[in-house]
C-alpha cells in the first residue's frame, strides 16, 4: 500500500510532527484502532516513512513525524 499526498484529505502544508489522532484523521483511521492498524501489513509503507516517538514522563502525546522525503 502506498500513501500518496493525495490520498490525505486536507494535507496541512509544512507540517511534519502531528499527533496519532491528527494521522488517524487524516488517514481516515479510527483513533482508536490506529495503532493496531499501523502493525499490519497493510500499514508496511506507512511504518517505513514514519518513525513514532513514545510517550514519556516529559513528552504527554506521543507525537508522529514524518521523514524528510517521504512524500506525504
Amino acid at each position: 500500500m502506498t500513501i500518496r499526498l493525495e490520498d490525505i484529505q486536507d494535507p496541512i502544508e509544512g507540517v511534519d510532527i502531528w499527533t496519532q489522532r491528527q494521522v488517524a484523521k487524516k488517514l481516515g483511521k479510527s483513533p482508536d484502532t490506529f495503532r493496531r492498524w499501523r502493525s499490519t501489513k497493510m500499514a508496511e509503507r506507512f511504518n517505513r516513512v514514519v518513525q513514532e516517538v513514545e510517550p514519556n514522563k516529559f513528552y504527554g502525546p506521543s507525537v508522529v513525524r514524518y521523514l524528510q522525503g517521504a512524500g506525504i
